[in-house]
């Protein structure tokens, strides 16, 4: 039983690793410049608290 669970985890997990990897191949150049950006302020909001 806890195999099963695992294995549907993972390939949950290599499904939306694979969304994620077509969305970005979609995404335009200054789109993603824009997103990645905007990532990259909240990420050190974040860690400075």
């Amino acid at each position: 039983m806890n195999c099963l669970v695992r294995y549907l985890g993972l390939m949950f997990q290599l499904s939306r690793i694979q969304d994620l990897a077509l969305w970005e191949a979609e995404m335009t150049e200054p789109t993603r410049a824009l997103t990645s950006s905007a990532w990259i302020g909240w990420y050190e909001e974040d860690a400075a608290g």
